[in-house]
């Protein structure tokens, strides 16, 4: 139990720290050179800061999406240990299909809990992982949708809730609306991109804080 909270500690800790590391990239890549942004957009100017409204939000929803599979999975492994947690119950209890069969021997009484909660389980497992695997969004509802049925604890934060729906609103006209204007300057591209990455800071806290509580402060020094 011990080791693979520290294999899921591990692998949140590298996924946001390449999240982190991405984010800068795209900074100096897209925005860095428009900043400060011109009195006249240029085509160049709009194609960076609707590329990088495109990759930064591609990049938050994988980061979004590890994390949920991760503690979802690492739920399921306590619990085939003998180990409820809060996840797990979570997850039994946002699904309608978590029910605790008995069998029918009318013979024996002796009743093992633990494979039939686990069995239980399974079939509500597999759904969260389908709703991981079909996501397509990183704006609040899809990280509700994805982290709410896991227990994971986001406070709430007006100014990155802010900063979120406006990157994932330019990334959304730039994606699929083909719009040939950007509604966000670079600066506030920037700005916004950095409250995404203290978002994506305190997800990772939220996760390993309880994952792997004897390591302290996960992730402090990164």
């Amino acid at each position: 139990m011990h080791y693979y909270g520290s294999v899921i500690t591990a692998a949140v800790l590298a996924e946001y720290d390449t999240t982190r590391r991405r984010f800068l990239y795209l900074r100096q890549r897209f925005l860095a050179p428009n900043i400060p942004s011109p009195p006249v957009t240029s085509e160049d100017y709009v194609s960076d800061v609707q590329s990088f409204s495109i990759l930064a939000i591609a990049r938050f929803e994988q980061f979004i999406e590890l994390c949920a599979n991760q503690y979802r999975n690492y739920a399921v492994e306590l619990l085939d240990a003998g180990t409820a947690s809060l996840p797990a119950i979570a997850l039994a209890v946002s699904h309608d299909t978590a029910t605790l069969k008995p069998d029918t021997n009318d013979l024996q009484f002796q009743i093992d809990a633990l494979p039939l909660v686990v069995g239980a389980m399974k079939p509500v497992a597999n759904s969260h992982g389908h709703t991981v695997y079909t996501n397509h969004g990183a704006s609040a509802r899809y990280i509700k949708k994805l982290l709410t049925p896991i227990a994971v604890a986001i406070p709430a934060n007006p100014s990155i809730e802010s900063s979120l729906s406006l990157l994932c609103k330019a990334r959304h006209e730039s994606a699929h609306l083909g719009l040939a204007t950007v509604r966000i300057s670079a600066e506030d591209a920037r700005d916004y991109s950095e409250d995404i990455e203290q978002l994506a800071e305190i997800i990772m806290h939220a996760i390993c804080n309880v994952v792997s509580p004897w390591l302290g402060a996960a992730g402090d020094g990164i």
